[in-house]
C-alpha cells in the first residue's frame, strides 16, 4: 500500500504526492504554497492566503469590538464635556436677562416717580403764578396749568429717555448676550460635527464585527 496520495495542484494542475508527515509544502510546478488538512479521513489543500484571511478577518473583528467600545465612551465624554461647557454660558445668560428685565422694571419707577414729582410741583407753581399774576378764576388756572403741566413733563420724558429706561445700559448687555450666543452655537456646532464623525466611525466598525464589511 502506497504511503502517499495524489492530489492535484489548485494553482496549476500539477500532480502532488503527499505523505502522512507532510502538513504544509510548496508545489515542486508553481511554487503555491498549501497547508495539508485532515479531518474524518478526508485530506485536503488549502492555500496559505486562507488562514492569512481568517487570521485578518478575526484580528479586524477583535481591533473593531475593542474600537467600539473606545467610540462609545468618547462619544458620551465629548456630549458631557459639551454640557459642562455650556453651564457657565447658560447661567451667565440666565442672570443677564434678569439683570435686563431689572433694569426695566427700575426705569419704570424712576420715570413714574420723577413725572409725578415734576407734575406736582410744576402744577403748584403754575397756579400760584396764574393766579397772582393774570388773576384768572380758578377754573382757567387749573385747566392752563394742567395743559403746560402735561407738556412741560412730556419733554422731560422725551429730553433723555435713556435716563429713564437705562438704555444704553440695556443695550450694552443685549450685545453682550448676542455674543455669548454666537460663542455657544459656534462650540455646539463643532461639537455635533465631531460627535456625527464618531457615530460614523463607530458604524463602520460594527459593520465588520457584524462581518457586513
Amino acid at each position: 500500500m502506497a504511503d502517499f496520495i495524489t492530489m492535484t495542484c489548485k494553482s496549476c494542475g500539477g500532480k502532488l504526492q503527499i505523505t502522512p508527515e507532510i502538513n504544509d509544502f510548496a508545489c515542486m510546478y508553481c511554487g503555491t504554497e498549501f497547508k495539508v488538512k485532515r479531518e474524518g479521513g478526508i485530506v485536503a489543500l488549502a492555500p496559505f492566503e486562507e488562514d492569512i484571511k481568517k487570521v485578518s478577518i478575526s484580528t479586524d473583528k477583535t481591533a473593531s469590538e475593542l474600537a467600539l467600545v473606545r467610540l462609545k465612551e468618547e462619544i458620551e465624554e465629548t456630549k458631557y464635556k459639551l454640557d459642562q461647557e455650556r453651564l457657565p454660558f447658560d447661567k451667565v445668560h440666565k442672570e443677564k436677562e434678569e439683570e435686563i428685565l431689572l433694569l426695566k422694571s427700575m426705569g419704570s419707577s424712576r420715570q413714574i416717580v420723577t413725572v409725578g414729582i415734576s407734575f406736582v410741583v410744576i402744577l403748584i407753581l403754575l397756579i400760584t403764578l396764574l393766579t397772582q399774576i393774570l388773576n384768572l378764576s380758578e377754573i382757567w388756572t387749573l385747566m392752563i396749568s394742567l395743559i403746560i403741566t402735561l407738556i412741560i413733563s412730556y419733554i422731560i420724558i422725551k429730553s433723555n429717555p435713556n435716563d429713564f429706561y437705562n438704555i444704553e445700559k440695556i443695550n450694552d448687555i443685549e450685545i453682550e448676550l448676542n455674543q455669548q450666543k454666537k460663542e455657544i452655537q459656534k462650540l455646539v456646532t463643532e461639537t455635533n460635527i465631531r460627535i456625527k464623525k464618531l457615530e460614523e466611525e463607530r458604524n463602520r466598525h460594527g459593520m465588520i464585527v457584524r462581518g457586513e464589511m
